[in-house]
């Protein structure tokens, strides 16, 4: 194993990097919700104005 400097116990490395893991996973579940309902409004302003 690596040692880091600063002497942090193993325990608190997990948490932050089990933190760490779960912001990305919730980002990268969340992002795709987001975009998709975001081309969603903006289809379905389209639809009820189609353009002349």
């Amino acid at each position: 194993m690596l040692k880091t400097p600063g002497g942090k116990s193993r325990a608190s490395q997990y948490f932050i990097g089990g933190a760490a893991a779960l912001m990305i996973l919730l980002l990268w579940l969340s992002v795709p919700l987001f975009l998709n309902s975001i081309s969603f409004a903006a289809n379905s302003k389209n639809a009820s104005n189609p353009p002349l």
